[in-house]
């Protein structure tokens, strides 16, 4: 069974369009463009999805729900883009689907790996892609995809680029979000949000172009005007967080502790 992939893409960026859709079609993966909420260009029709407005600096929406920082609009365009193409996989009726960005880089089995997620019953999300590149994090073994592991992670990382979702894992996603303001980079791995159990491939087996962000706002990058009370408040949601995806990993590995190893976010 082919999997369908859902690129998200401006329409300001046709050149990432041609270079993503070729990358996957010669894979053999089906590909669906989905146009990008574009907050550059129609700012008011990513306000209005949601009922938002611009804070007097013109960037700012509101401070993100998950810690405090600066939310800003381009970061909900993103968001209501991720939601977009989750929407028009559930209407497809198919089964699963892979959601991604338009500069991501698959790997030669990624066909293969996607076979394998779409043969299993139980998965919800499944990362493919991952922010961090270097290291190794504590995982649990959950099932051998030929070549590489479907792992419950201990560690969280952000990125959204490109990851596998089966209808169950897109509602969870979709009727969790009107509650949460704060990047889909971090909404999509933190399970506490939404309730979704989120896997990961080792090592992962899609990387991203390294191009000019279009969400990333380096004014307002770390920006958190919180009181001390309010930092404390965000630090026991984030301890609060940790401990419930500990959890999850556990409960994905069948709590087999002596099964805990160190895996390779990518292949070296």
């Amino acid at each position: 069974m082919s999997v369908t992939a859902y690129v998200i893409n401006m329409d300001r960026a046709a050149e990432r369009w041609a270079r993503v859709s070729a990358r996957l079609e010669r894979l053999g993966v089906p590909v669906v463009r989905i146009a990008a909420c574009d907050a550059a260009t129609e700012p008011q029709a990513v306000l209005s999805r949601r009922g938002q407005t611009l804070a007097a600096d013109g960037r700012m929406l509101r401070l993100s729900t998950a810690d405090g920082r600066a939310y800003t609009l381009p970061e909900e365009g993103c968001f209501q883009s991720h939601l977009k193409a989750l929407e028009r996989f559930l209407g497809s009726g198919a089964a699963c689907a892979v959601i991604a960005e338009d500069d991501v880089i698959p790997q030669p089995d990624f066909a293969g790996v996607l076979k394998a997620l779409a043969g299993r019953r139980g998965l919800e999300v499944v990362k493919l892609e991952a922010a961090i590149w270097s290291g190794r994090r504590a995982v649990l073994p959950v099932a051998d995809l030929g070549g590489r592991g479907l792992v419950a992670s201990f560690r969280a990382s952000s990125g959204s680029a490109c990851y596998f979702v089966t209808r169950r894992g897109a509602s969870k996603l979709l009727r969790a979000a009107p509650r949460h303001f704060a990047a889909y980079d971090d909404y999509l791995c933190d399970g506490s949000a939404h309730g979704a159990r989120v896997l990961d491939v080792a090592p992962m087996p899609v990387e991203q172009e390294k191009l000019e962000s279009s969400v990333f706002d380096p004014h307002l990058a770390g920006f958190r005007p919180l009181s001390p009370a309010a930092r404390a408040w965000f630090a026991v949601r984030r301890l609060r967080r940790r401990l419930r995806r500990a959890w999850m990993a556990l409960a994905a590995g069948r709590f087999a502790f002596w099964r805990i190893r160190r895996a390779p976010w990518w292949s070296a």
